[in-house]
């Protein structure tokens, strides 16, 4: 209306100026005909001729200016039509207006009727969950009851069970300590026999001793009679000899004294070592008696510990199975498809207005507040929510933290999808796929770190790895690209599992096998330079990890399926001005996308329509990851800055609609 009124404004001023600008020749026309008729007066009769001249020019000037007079008639004659045209636009619009005031009114209306419906509509919802709560209490009750019926029965038998193998463990050990008193009579039978070989050895020792010195004295008895003989012969050679015969035998008689001496000594060292024996046998017989006493002590704090650590296991069972229920039924609460937002850090200053207040709203979501600045200066607001928004200060560290529960599923035999939506060059790859802290190789740690954990519940795994990437609507082996067999997505819908057809499937034992597979297989993936992005993302990476686990103390089992995917980035023609090979790939990434946004939009209907899940390669290997009892989470990133302004309100509107999504299972 304001431009409307300027422009009639403006009109009516050039109206005015051409009326004063025709007035002021006419003015000076007259004066000028005054002058000439007055000074014709008094002009001879001579000039006649040129007065004739004269007035035929002022005649034609008349004629010039009646002209240009008829050709402002005409012009003011159009801007009056121009004005009354625009009046009748400005009346048009007048009336607009007043149809969509009292449309804005009707709507308003309407909209506090239905805030009244809505309202008893609550009411009546909440009494009826109340209801329903009552009646889940009571047969939940009932059925608690009856667990706790089964579990008792389970218990006394794995108690009995546990009994008879402590009674048998208690025999086995009964049967070591005879073992063991067995052995211990032989080694006193083996110390006794040692001992008496020693006083036998010593005795027969002793005797030889006493043999050699019998002979020796015998010896000398015979030679004392030889000389007691020879004495009287002899006398005179004695007395000659005594001085040299004597100092012999006295050194003889020495020597006999001295091995006497020695033979004495041994006889008491070996005394002193059967003493000592005898009291080692002494000792061993006294720790015998104690072996054997803190044996039975040993026993019976064994079989107590035994018997606790079984009904702490079987507690710690128990535990783990009410762990896995309560998990599951937390996942579900917080719902089936959860999307978090995550904005890219950039160094540059030309970025969007936006706002993250800190409160959760009524939805426990987060808001996101966007500010658009039109030409005419006219802010427009816009509100998304989301279960989560990170700032561009938050490390993956902290996104992470709110992905790992779903790890869990997994492990506990959900399927779980999780990826990374958003234009191009706004940090998906960064988001999934970093080689130290993305979501990829941290799920992996945080895999095996729980598998490690749950050893002692009774619990092991088997990790299987397939890396595949959806290009141009193909499915490429990353594992073996190089590989020309066909592969095909086929689906078993009784037990929700899918297959690909000729891909390469690892067995996965360690993180570090898994992270340097995801960094041969990344290398391998399609990327090309656009006007958007020099180094983007030309497919969709898919690394489908298989879980299968199984518990030998409960004989339960489980099979998950956790889908990391890093989309290709959405981005529009006219923005990225493809061409040739590049506008066959994004014409096929936005395809693909599109169906992603038809599945969900068909998984939020309750009506049970046909879900569209064979538009696209995409949606198809994803059937049994979307819907059902699958836990999806969908990480939006956007960019910052001003000039991708228009690209992030889609991405956000889009991230937005599949928050929204309920899935009917």
């Amino acid at each position: 209306m304001e431009h409307l009124d300027d422009i009639n404004t403006r009109l009516k001023e050039r109206l005015v100026a051409n009326a004063k600008n025709l007035k002021r020749p006419l003015d000076d026309n007259t004066n000028t005909v005054k002058m000439r008729k007055y000074q014709g007066s008094r002009l001879p009769m001579s000039s006649t001729s040129s007065d004739v001249s004269e007035a035929s020019r002022f005649r034609q000037l008349i004629a010039d200016k009646k002209a240009e007079l008829g050709n402002l008639k005409l012009s003011s004659m159009s801007v009056r039509n121009e004005i009354e045209t625009q009046n009748l636009e400005n009346f048009r619009i007048q009336a607009s207006f007043n149809d969509l005031e009292r449309t804005l009114h009707d709507i308003e209306l309407k909209t506090g009727e239905l805030t009244g419906y809505r309202d008893q509509s609550l009411e009546s919802l909440q009494k009826k969950y109340e209801l329903e709560t009552r009646e889940l209490g009571v047969r939940h009750q009932e059925r608690l009851n009856n667990v706790k019926e089964d579990i008792t029965k389970q218990v006394d038998e794995l108690l009995t069970e546990k009994q008879y193998k402590y009674e048998k463990q208690i025999l086995d050990l009964k049967n070591e300590i005879s073992v063991m008193v067995d052995e211990k009579g032989s080694v006193e039978s083996e110390l006794n026999k040692k001992l008496i070989l020693l006083k036998e050895t010593q005795h027969k020792e002793e005797l030889k001793a006493v043999g050699e010195l019998e002979e020796q004295c015998e010896k000398a008895r015979l030679e004392i009679e030889e000389i007691d003989k020879d004495i009287d012969a002899k006398r005179k050679e004695i007395e000659d000899i005594k001085l040299a015969r004597l100092p012999q035998l006295a050194k003889e008689c020495s020597r006999f004294t001295a091995l006497l001496d020695q033979l004495r000594a041994k006889n008491k060292d070996k005394q002193t070592e059967i003493d000592g024996l005898e009291r080692q046998i002494t000792s061993k017989r006294s720790k015998t008696t104690s072996l054997s006493t803190g044996s039975k002590e040993r026993a019976s704090e064994l079989h107590r510990l035994t018997f606790e650590i079984a009904r702490m296991r079987s507690e710690l069972v128990d535990q783990e199975s009410k762990r896995r229920k309560l998990h599951g039924q937390l996942q579900d609460l917080k719902g089936n498809i959860r999307v978090f937002c995550r904005v890219r850090s950039t160094p540059s200053q030309d970025l969007i207005q936006y706002k993250v207040p800190q409160d959760i709203n009524d939805d426990s979501k987060q808001d996101l507040l966007i500010t658009k600045t039109s030409y005419s200066n006219s802010n427009s607001t816009y509100r998304f929510l989301f279960d989560k928004i990170f700032q561009p200060d938050q490390p993956n560290e902290a996104i992470f933290e709110e992905l790992s529960q779903l790890i869990q599923c997994s492990l506990d035999g959900t399927n779980v999808c999780v990826f990374a939506y958003g234009q191009t060059g706004s940090g998906k790859t960064f988001t999934m796929s970093h080689p130290s802290n993305g979501m990829i190789p941290m799920s992996l740690m945080k895999i095996f770190s729980d598998i490690e954990d749950l050893k002692e519940k009774g619990w092991s795994y088997s990790i299987q790895g397939r890396f595949i990437e959806i290009y141009n609507e193909s499915i490429v082996d990353l594992l073996n690209p190089a590989s020309s067999d066909k592969h095909e997505i086929k689906h078993d819908d009784s037990m929700c599992r899918t297959s690909v057809t000729n891909v390469t499937t690892i067995d996965i034992t360690t993180p570090e096998q898994a992270n340097e597979i995801l960094g041969m297989a990344n290398k391998k993936r399609s990327t090309a330079a656009t006007k958007s992005n020099d180094h983007s993302s030309r497919s969709h990476s898919i690394f489908i990890i298989d879980i299968q686990g199984s518990n030998h103390l409960t004989s339960e089992s489980c099979r998950g399926t956790l889908n990391l995917i890093d989309l290709a980035g959405s981005e529009r023609l006219n923005n990225s001005r493809a061409e040739g090979d590049r506008l066959k790939e994004t014409q096929a990434i936005n395809k693909s996308l599109s169906c992603l946004g038809d599945v969900i939009y068909s998984l939020n209907l309750k009506d049970g329509s046909h879900i569209p899940y064979r538009n696209s390669k995409l949606t198809y290997l994803l059937k049994h990851s979307l819907g059902g009892n699958s836990k999806t989470l969908m990480f939006v990133n956007i960019s910052p800055l001003n000039k991708d302004l228009n690209e992030t309100i889609n991405s956000l509107r889009f991230a937005t609609k599949v928050n929204n999504t309920k899935i009917n299972k």
